[in-house]
């Protein structure tokens, strides 16, 4: 119970020093009007957050729910203003939906993380269908809604306090709230209960579901209008405000009042950063100062009692004897089935080509594969760790490491070797501080990196200044060329493929990052030192992030602030599509690169038919819900 409580009294007393020191600050925001400006955009926010926090409450957790903002903001602005009824009934349909990918994710044991991720795509074509540029409008009656003016106290505080109540009976005050919280606790024991678990989980992402409508209604009657990526930032911000209000990645346990609280954090960090007149350069680094912050402080209060998430899921996938025939062992594989559908889009993009380029594509494919494979191999290291264990950190370690490398060459081709020294030295830099958070400071990995990706965006931000500084030509000619035929980047990207697979099967450190992934504890009593093997995964995880962002930067002919961006939701998709468990605990090389090639080549062949830009982006996301799905069966068959 005293944990309980304090799981609410943390986030309070974070907002509350934080809202002091923005009084301190700027004393005329101590009035209706101040406070109205400080939490202009806090309602949606805090919805958003709630129905991220209902995905974690399954243990589950949500990667489309930015876009899915987005996409409702679009319908809203556009249908529900337009015609009303079409518009309802599409986002009645979008709330069904969402309870039908829960109820398919539990049937198949698929991947949230990544079918989420494939929806992401569906719900953001879906938006850029809709709304191809900035525009709608927002209906009178919801603009007039959001701009009411309660006494006393403003709209943009009393919502979320009415969302953070109404929520907390929902969960903690009604029997359905305890179902779905004895799912995230214990799902097998719910099942032997006589509960339908497929049914609790689609009422709870269709719940979430419902949170995400009210949320793009929300910011679209703050904003009066709507766009395709308006709230793609959400997805990120409700991990982070369920975290920081007391929630947690498995067990059940979250905090729905400290949820929407860690929402308003978030949303007031931004302001009290203004008033401290920082540069623009280090905000978005101390936005992730913030965090850590009030994570440490979470942790001096309520000592956590194990170290790290233990699992006994992800168990390794079994051997296929070699009776059943070479054939039907790689049928049985379910990274095969990233080299399949590889080879179906590139079949695709001959047809409606003719059967010309076929060289060319084959060269480009390799190439821009080969930036995706190699930070998939780090993160692969860092999934295989367990549950909870991703790098969010891999663009930001990128973009880091390409503009220091770069600034240090200045164009100067006997700078080469040092340069590339540099950008090494970053990205072990960025493991070591991502792994001193996670285990001095105990804060979990996904919040960590991500706050760790605020200050190295801060720094790249802070050095680069805007500025574009060329490689040295030999080092743009390296990457740019190839050898025998094959991409010089690719031949980077297979040596160390090769010596990753070394070092996972061959070696006893491979053995004991499996051995982690299987079961924590185990691994500890059984002299594994787990300290040691999960700094070295971080670590090496950033290092190949460093490497990627020098190769990338030399190739495309300069640092840029956005380099790294698609990389982090495309090393996790890489991932798993490859094949690996995002439980942990069993892994595998060859599907990294096949899926690499996959995520490259379905956007090429969605480009070779001339589809428009939102049909792409929907049909990819469908495309690889359906390779997941394809692998999964082959998988639970074996």
């Amino acid at each position: 119970m005293i944990r309980e409580h304090l799981r609410i009294l943390l986030p309070v007393l974070s907002l509350a020093i934080l809202l002091g020191a923005v009084f301190y600050l700027q004393p005329r925001a101590m009035s209706y009007f101040g406070l109205n400006l400080l939490f202009n955009l806090a309602i949606p926010v805090a919805l958003a957050t709630v129905a991220q926090m209902m995905i974690l409450m399954v243990n589950d957790i949500d990667l489309s729910i930015g876009t899915f903002v987005s996409f409702t903001a679009c319908v809203t602005a556009t249908l529900v203003q337009d015609t009303p009824v079409l518009g309802y009934a599409v986002l009645l349909v979008a709330i069904a939906a969402y309870a039908g990918m829960g109820a398919i994710i539990h049937i198949r044991g698929l991947p949230a993380i990544v079918v989420t991720l494939g929806m992401s795509f569906v719900w953001g074509g879906i938006a850029v269908m809709l709304l191809p540029s900035p525009g709608g409008s927002s209906p009178v009656w919801l603009r007039s809604l959001m701009t009411l003016k309660p006494p006393l106290v403003p709209l943009a505080v009393v919502a979320p306090a009415v969302i953070g109540l109404a929520t907390h009976l929902l969960i903690k005050r009604s029997s359905l709230g305890v179902l779905l919280q004895g799912v995230g606790g214990n799902e097998r024991a719910m099942e032997r209960s006589g509960w339908s678990v497929v049914r609790l989980k689609a009422i709870a992402y269709a719940i979430a579901g419902l949170f995400g409508v009210l949320a793009g209604m929300a910011l679209v009657g703050l904003t009066t209008s709507a766009d395709a990526n308006i709230a793609l930032r959400y997805t990120l911000l409700s991990i982070a405000g369920v975290i920081l209000g007391g929630g947690e990645f498995t067990g059940g346990r979250v905090s729905p009042v400290g949820a929407v609280i860690g929402a308003l954090t978030l949303t007031l960090a931004a302001s009290f950063l203004s008033f401290l007149r920082l540069s623009p350069d280090w905000q978005i680094g101390a936005q992730g100062a913030i965090l850590i912050l009030v994570l440490v402080v979470r942790l001096l209060v309520i000592r956590q009692g194990t170290h790290e998430m233990a699992t006994t899921q992800g168990a390794p996938m079994q051997r296929i004897g070699t009776a059943v025939g070479f054939m039907g062992t790689l049928v049985r594989r379910p990274w095969i089935w990233a080299y399949l559908a590889a080879a179906a889009a590139f079949a695709a993009i001959m047809f409606a080509s003719g059967g010309q380029g076929a060289g060319s594509l084959v060269y480009a494919t390799l190439t821009f594969a080969s930036f995706s494979a190699i930070v998939g191999l780090g993160q692969m290291f860092v999934i295989t760790l367990g549950p909870g264990n991703v790098d969010l950190s891999i663009p930001a370690t990128m973009t880091l490491a390409g503009t220091l490398a770069l600034k240090f060459m200045e164009n100067d081709s006997t700078l080469i070797l040092p340069g590339l020294l540099v950008a090494l030295g970053v990205g072990l830099g960025c493991g070591v501080f991502n792994f001193a958070l996670i285990l001095v400071l105990r804060i979990p990995p996904i919040i960590a990196t991500l706050s760790s990706s605020f200050l190295f965006q801060s720094l790249a931000i802070w050095s680069n200044r805007g500025l574009r500084i060329k490689p040295p030509e030999p080092l743009a000619e390296f990457t740019t060329s190839g050898t025998l035929g094959m991409p010089n980047v690719a031949v980077v990207a297979i040596l160390l493929g090769i010596s990753g697979w070394i070092m996972l099967e061959r070696s006893i450190a491979g053995r004991w990052v499996t051995a982690i992934g299987q079961n924590l504890r185990a691994a500890r009593l059984g002299g594994v030192p787990v300290h040691a093997v999960r700094f070295g995964v971080y670590a090496g995880s950033a290092i190949l992030a460093a490497t990627t962002g020098f190769l990338l930067a030399s190739f495309s002919g300069g640092a840029n602030l956005n380099m790294g961006a698609e990389f982090m939701l495309m090393s996790i998709a890489v991932v798993v599509i490859g094949g690996c468990s995002i439980a942990g605990g069993n892994s595998n090389i060859p599907g990294i690169g096949g899926a690499a090639l996959f995520m490259f080549l379905i956007v090429s062949m969605l480009n070779s038919y001339g589809l428009d830009a939102g049909v792409r982006l929907v049909l990819t996301g469908f495309i690889i819900v359906a390779v997941v799905i394809a692998a999964s069966r082959r998988s639970h068959s074996a």
